[in-house]
């Protein structure tokens, strides 16, 4: 995790949002909502790796197979 003043930055830095003249709902609300994103991203990273690497044993295997059919 990183830490909150650093988060806090690059969410103005990056999106030109100012966290400091939020008011508590409403910064609660997008770090929830960024917090939301997030945890999608890293379940479809975790899907689109677990995809690549059945492809790839699929390339595997069918590489093989052209090699045994010569």
């Amino acid at each position: 995790m990183i830490d909150q003043q650093v988060r806090d930055r690059l969410i103005d830095a990056e999106c030109g949002i100012d966290l400091e003249r939020l008011s508590g709902d409403a910064k609660m609300e997008l770090l929830t909502n960024l917090d939301s994103v997030v945890n999608l991203l890293r379940v479809v990273d975790g899907d689109l790796r677990d995809s690549l690497k059945v492809l790839d044993q699929r390339l595997v295997f069918i590489a093989r197979r052209q090699n045994e059919l010569k």
